[in-house]
């Protein structure tokens, strides 16, 4: 994420050091840790927050020492410590001054325990909502490959069980099969109907045992 310069005409303290400021103006909340406010000014309406490892969800708050300029809001960014790429994740206004953020899954599902940081800019209200529907989109998206994914998973575990303990038979002209001539002649499997509902348990005990079945 680049930070844009801020617009001219907006008035202290966002567009001032955090120095000049007589209070902090943002704090976070992490389950488990005491409020964070020591935030770091990057540029003009630009700061950054280390929050350390990745955690599943936390609080962004304005403080309400000052007033947002008319018109803007704050952006809420969250990047790797390593790369620092942003990704917007939720916005401040003055009518919806907190905002609990949930972790994306690209921070959390890694070998290793990652580290990442919140920026916050302050943008234009227009700006947060563009920025809001591409979010929107996004998660859509996502959403629609992860029923996909679920769904292969879940026809694989279905084709493994049905090779491992139905029998395949082959009919064909004058096989002597009684009660099936009138089926085309092939490979067919065949097991007994209630192996559909042995199949059901044990995939919703599949489920419920391993969380990552179906992630």
């Amino acid at each position: 994420m680049q930070w844009p310069e801020v617009p001219p005409g907006l008035a202290a303290p966002y567009t001032a050091p955090l120095s000049s400021a007589p209070s902090p103006l943002f704090g976070v909340i992490i389950p488990g840790y005491p409020v964070q406010t020591n935030v770091s000014l990057v540029d003009t309406g630009r700061w950054t927050v280390n929050l350390g490892v990745a955690p599943e969800s936390f609080v962004v708050f304005l403080t309400m020492s000052e007033p947002l300029p008319p018109g803007h809001g704050i952006g809420l960014f969250l990047a790797r410590e390593d790369t620092m790429s942003f990704q917007y994740v939720g916005a401040l206004t003055q009518q919806q001054a907190s905002c609990i953020v949930k972790v994306s899954a690209i921070f959390l599902n890694t070998s290793e325990p990652t580290r990442v940081v919140l920026g916050l800019a302050l943008e234009r209200e227009e700006e947060l909502q563009n920025l809001g529907l591409t979010q929107e989109q996004a998660l859509q998206q996502s959403q629609v490959a992860t029923k996909v994914a679920i769904a292969e998973r879940i026809l694989e575990d279905l084709y493994g069980f049905v090779v491992s303990y139905a029998r395949t038979i082959t009919l064909g002209v004058g096989s002597g099969t009684s009660g099936i001539s009138s089926i085309e002649p092939g490979d067919y499997v065949v097991m007994p109907a209630s192996f559909v509902d042995k199949w059901r348990a044990r995939l919703q005990t599949k489920i419920a045992k391993d969380n990552a079945f179906l992630a």
